[in-house]
């Protein structure tokens, strides 16, 4: 039986955005996760990246906790560290890059014209490209999203490179500012991609993405659209939190002092964690991606 979600008529999360395969262009691009080939076809290594060193800001026993927090599931995605993009790239008429192919490569050959062509609609991303079977990765990464989780148990990931921040005030804990700025390049780079050839990019390689989603094993009744606008759910449901945000630490690893929060999808979670500011920026151009795709009528 595949990864699919079987309580996937439960209404996830409190979004009306359900139409978008924006995910695939936004987070698959920036957080490629290593794995192995599973059911004859590939096996997932759900991956965990972990910060090695101290949390900044709190007292001795911090590094114990960034050494323990290594062996635990309660952990954060942590991205690449990515150049600054420069925001005066020309992208005008990318969306017109897919119009003169014609050919379809085959999936086990398509990374280096993968990699090619989002190159062109995402320069500030291209660096993260440099791994192999990036359409697969695509799909596994929009199907966990989808279910809220995070790919992450058994292998270790790219670490960032400064450390997760804790502010100290008095007895009690708070995400540091640093922590947020630590995805503020991720952030300007998908600002900067063009979302009518973001479109195209999907609508092009559509069939190979649909030939590793049907290694899932899903139902017949559930397509990959589907699952994409589950994933797309879950991002745009993400609050942007203004404000501290307080942390507990009843064990090892640290908690969100707000039951409600602590209670969201690991994916939100994760985003909260990247700063109210980048949320809306990633939720923004989320949206601009929707508007592209009602006007392709990808069905």
């Amino acid at each position: 039986m595949g990864r699919y979600d079987q309580n996937r008529h439960k209404k996830p999360g409190k979004s009306a955005f359900f139409i978008s395969t924006a995910f695939i262009v936004l987070f698959s691009a920036g957080a490629l996760y290593v794995y192995k080939d599973r059911l004859r076809t590939f096996i997932l290594a759900e991956t965990s990246v972990l910060d090695a060193a101290p949390v900044s800001g709190v007292d001795d026993s911090a590094q114990a906790f960034a050494d323990e927090q290594q062996a635990l599931e309660n952990d954060e995605i942590e991205l690449l560290p990515l150049d600054q993009p420069q925001t005066d790239i020309s992208l005008a008429g990318a969306g017109q890059l897919f119009s003169q192919k014609t050919d379809l490569p085959n999936l086990l050959d398509s990374d280096e014209y993968v990699r090619d062509s989002f190159s062109k609609i995402a320069p500030g991303l291209a660096r993260w490209l440099n791994v192999d079977q990036l359409l697969r990765r695509f799909v596994v990464i929009i199907n966990d999203f989808s279910q809220g989780i995070r790919i992450s148990k058994h292998m270790s990931f790219l670490r960032m490179d400064e450390p997760f921040s804790v502010e100290q005030s008095g007895d009690s804990s708070y995400i540091s500012t640093r922590s947020y700025h630590r995805y503020d390049g991720l952030a300007v780079a998908m600002q900067a991609i063009d979302a009518e050839a973001a479109v195209d990019f999907y609508q092009y390689f559509r069939p190979l993405m649909v030939q590793v989603f049907a290694e899932f094993s899903y139902p017949k009744d559930i397509t990959l659209e589907e699952v994409v606008k589950k994933a797309m759910a879950e991002v745009i449901a993400t609050p942007a939190i203004e404000g501290q945000v307080a942390l507990i630490r009843p064990s090892v690893y640290y908690k969100y002092a707000d039951v409600n929060l602590e209670g969201s999808s690991d994916v939100q979670k994760q985003m909260i964690r990247m700063g109210p500011e980048n949320i809306r920026i990633i939720q923004a151009k989320c949206r601009e991606l929707l508007v592209e795709l009602a006007k392709a009528d990808i069905r």
